[in-house]
């Protein structure tokens, strides 16, 4: 979903591996050139879609951004447990350095896609963003998080510190289904909390409401996050160990139980509200690969 108030969507191209989102930013006077990537698997295919997106960007002025799944990696250090293709990493590297396209440094996971159960690990997805970009932003970071039940990382681009703010105060139904809560909520408005007119002592005693739950529901998420790091762990020390050796089918057997688990702890703590947006961790600054994979730090 895009927020109108801050990006006004000008041109949208739609193609098979590709769609194109062109607008204006607020604040900005550059367009924005969002390209959202899905790279096939076939050689062929591959070569003419790196044409197809180095033409796209000629075509065009302002900032480019290039985003998704490109089905490739550059060097054989971002693939595990499988063959580079020397000829695919070489015309996807060419394809970058003829487009003059850049790439950040990536924090986090370190491969963005997982087949199967660890049998192989690849660097799948990326940011490329053209030189424009990364001048007026040298110091965005892009983090690729935790798998978990999937097998891609999801990955995203920052290119400032962002500050959620205080964080609002909603009661969410599915409380009701914890034991305990009646008493907790029933024992609080049964305080004597203020004096005076009726709206003010209601006003005073819905606030220590809110306190209260606060805390109860800290507690709640505490016990949860408990459990889920337990599953996290056995879950990671799989994946870890899938990457260099073969598991056995116990251990096989036992990754998926865990992995239900944890997607049942994990759709828990939504549903009762107990999730929140965390700040990121920043990697460092950005890395030109282009053509020679060396690392360059402003």
């Amino acid at each position: 979903m895009i927020n109108e108030g801050v990006f006004q969507k000008v041109k949208v191209v739609t193609k098979q591996n590709f769609i194109l989102v062109c607008g204006n930013v607020s604040g900005y006077q550059e367009i924005f050139n969002i390209v959202n990537v899905y790279g096939p698997q076939g050689l062929n295919e591959k070569k003419d879609l790196w044409v197809e997106l180095e033409d796209l960007k000629t075509s065009g002025s302002g900032y480019w951004v290039y985003a998704g799944d490109f089905n490739e990696v550059r060097n054989s250090s971002e693939r595990v447990k499988s063959e580079l293709n020397v000829m695919g990493a070489t015309l996807f590297n060419q394809f970058i350095y003829n487009a003059q396209l850049m790439e950040y440094n990536m924090g986090g996971n370190p491969y963005t896609y997982m087949r199967g159960f660890g049998d192989s690990y690849s660097k799948l997805d990326r940011f490329l963003v053209c030189n424009d970009f990364v001048n007026k932003w040298p110091n965005a970071c892009v983090t690729a998080l935790s798998r978990h039940l999937f097998d891609h990382c999801p990955i995203f681009l920052i290119t400032s510190n962002i500050d959620f703010g205080p964080s609002p105060f909603r009661f969410y139904s599915s409380w009701l289904k914890f034991q305990g809560i009646n008493e907790v909520v029933e024992e609080t408005l049964c305080m004597r909390v203020a004096t005076g007119k009726p709206d003010k002592v209601l006003a005073a005693k819905l606030k220590a409401l809110k306190e209260v739950l606060r805390k109860w529901t800290k507690e709640q998420k505490q016990k949860y996050d408990l459990s889920l790091s337990s599953l996290k762990l056995v879950s990671n020390h799989y994946d870890k160990e899938a990457s260099n050796r073969e598991l056995s089918l116990d251990e096989l057997d036992d990754w998926a139980a865990t992995n239900s688990a944890e997607g049942g702890a994990q759709m828990g703590r939504m549903t009762h509200g107990l999730s929140r947006p965390k700040d990121p961790i920043r990697p460092p600054p950005y890395a030109d690969h282009s053509h020679s994979w060396v690392t360059i730090r402003p």
